[in-house]
Formats: C-alpha cells, structure tokens, sequence
C-alpha cells in the first residue's frame, strides 16, 4: 500500500500473533541492526498491561524514544463530537496519540495522497480511457471481508435500480478484488447508465489515492462498506 522506497525504506515481517520466543527473538534482532532511533506506534488501542509490553519489546529492539503508546485516557478514548452525534475515527485517534511529532490533519486530501509513480498513473487513466461515463460518475466498492458487514445484493439492486432511474445518464464505476468482479457484473445489470468494472485491475494503492486516476479523483459519491474505500470521495455513502 505504501509503496516502494516512497514513505519507507523497508520492511520488517511479524509473525501475526506469534508467541514464539526464537520468532521474537530473531526479529527484534533483525529491528535492532538496523540501529532505529525512534518508534513510532500506530496501533489499535490494547490493554495498558499490553500496550506496555509493546513498548518494552520496541524498546528491546534498540528504539531510544517510542511515539504514540496510548497510556493516557485522552489518547485511548474516542472523542465524541455532540455537533454530529458521531465519535472520532480511529485514524483521528491515533493522529492524537502522535501530536509529539507535529499537527496531522487527517481530513486534507495532501495529507492521504500515496505519491503514485507515473507507470500507475498511466495504468489507471488506460483503463478508464475512452469511457463514456468518465465526465460524470460515482465510484462504488461492494467487497467485504467481514461477513457482518455485508449490505447483501438486494439492498444494493434497490439503491442501483432507484439512482439510475433518476439519474440514467450518471456513469458507476466498481472498483475491488478480483473475487469481487462476478458479484458486481450481476449487480451492474440493474445500472441504467453507464458502468464499468475495474474490480482486480487496479491495485489498493491506486483506487484509494486522492491525486490519482480519473477512477478516484472525478468521482461525485463514493459508496460502499468500508470507509477506507476512497479518502478523496466528495462525498461518501458507507453502509
């Protein structure tokens, strides 16, 4: 997602939920050579026996300074705004947790663009060239890996069916996995406009760019299940 040598010059690979003392070992080790000045933690909010632990282990791999461990209340609650009747996004929170490091305003499109290379650029914008819908469309992402989270086919056919009736001439643009491509011709069939299915051709770095192709930055609406689907949607239908 980040790229090549853009925002990180390496990566370190952790054992998901490993408790495998030689694993630790070895990785902390691996962290250690590399001779890190400071940590920076960007985690979901844990226990504080947990949170500690986190910090003791960067700390074994040889980080003089550790940013953002959430040990405070005001850095592990979500703040709730009364205005909207909605609590922060984790994203706000965690951005809280490292205003040590400076202001980080989550919310302006230069603070999420990826800095995609002109070869993604290029790929994105042949995939769309030649489109009809490209002047006016919504981008929409009907994939889940959470089944819970699922809106199903039906819900989705009624807001296809009722949206393009009143706007025929509105493009739908469905951006996903591979897997997600079948389901989306199906629900595509009840789009009255214009549509197109890059499901699997275009990579998560590419559809979640603000400064990227036409697919993401000309879009009106962005709906679908996750959030995370597009950070430079206009506007956003999340279900």
């Amino acid at each position: 997602m980040l790229g090549d040598e853009i925002f990180v010059n390496g990566y370190f690979a952790y054992p998901h939920h490993t408790r495998s003392p030689a694993a630790l070992w070895t990785l902390s080790r691996d962290i250690r050579a590399w001779r890190s000045d400071i940590a920076i933690y960007a985690n979901e909010t844990r226990s504080i026996m947990e949170t500690l632990r986190d910090g003791a282990f960067l700390r074994l791999c040889g980080a003089r300074r550790v940013l953002g461990l959430p040990l405070t209340r005001r850095h592990r609650e979500h703040v709730f705004a009364p205005v909207t009747g909605l609590y922060e996004r984790e994203a706000a929170r965690i951005a809280r947790t490292l205003e040590k490091i400076g202001a980080i305003d989550i919310d302006k499109p230069k603070n999420r663009r990826l800095c995609l290379s002109m070869a993604e650029r290029a790929a994105a914008e042949q995939i769309v060239s030649g489109w009809t819908g490209g002047k006016r469309f919504i981008c929409f992402s009907p994939g889940t890996k959470q089944t819970m989270k699922d809106w199903t086919d039906p819900n989705w056919v009624s807001v296809f069916e009722r949206l393009s009736a009143e706007e025929p001439t509105l493009g739908i643009a469905v951006v996903g996995a591979e897997q997600d491509r079948q389901r989306s011709d199906t629900l595509l069939a009840h789009w009255r406009g214009p549509h197109l299915n890059v499901c699997g051709q275009l990579s998560p770095r590419v559809s979640a760019d603000p400064s990227g192709s036409r697919i993401v930055i000309k879009d009106r609406l962005c709906s679908g299940i996750d959030p995370a689907i597009d950070p430079a949607a206009k506007n956003a239908l999340l279900v």
